[in-house]
Formats: structure tokens, sequence, C-alpha cells
């Protein structure tokens, strides 16, 4: 099921896992959108192959590095914690958030 506050042809997101299982069940599967919930919630289904039944695009990408990449740092450290507590050294902001 995946819902929305929105039309009924808003784009949603499906995960890996659940294109796999819609496709490895292609035969019985069924995914049921219910839009519009906070005003008149409705539904419909969409059944059998989703590759059929669905325009999907792939949208994110999961990255690391590997055994062929080497890492680069872009800055010392002690320069980089600076920047992520708060910027210039005259505006740092402790953990308490007082400043």
């Amino acid at each position: 099921m995946k819902t929305t506050a929105f039309i009924a042809e808003t784009p949603f997101y499906i995960s890996s896992a659940e294109l796999g299982f819609a496709q490895r069940h292609a035969d019985r599967y069924a995914l049921y959108r219910v839009y519009d919930v906070l005003r008149e919630p409705r539904f419909f289904s969409l059944e059998g192959d989703v590759n059929d039944v669905l325009g999907l695009t792939p949208v994110t990408y999961r990255a690391r590095g590997g055994r062929t990449t080497s890492p680069r740092v872009c800055c010392r450290p002690d320069r980089w914690s600076r920047r992520w507590r708060g910027g210039s050294r005259g505006s740092r902001i402790s953990p308490s958030g007082r400043g």
C-alpha cells in the first residue's frame, strides 16, 4: 500500500526490496494506492507485473568506496570540526545551544 494526501497520479517511491518482491510474485501481487487521504480518501489497485502497470525510474543509488578508489581528504579534521560546530571561530555553537 502506498498513500498520499495528493491526487492519484502523484509519483511515489518503491524500494528495491518492494520491487523485487512484486516482480517475484507478479502472478498474485497487487499494489493498493490510497490518495487524497486528508479530505476524501479513495484508493485503486494495480495488479500483476509492476513493470507493465507502473512507469519505473531509478532515482537513488547506494555508493561506497571500494578497493579501486583511494580516499582523499579535502581538509584537515580540525578545520572540518570547526565548520561543523558553527563556522568561524567567533560563532561556535555549544552542545547546549547557548553559544
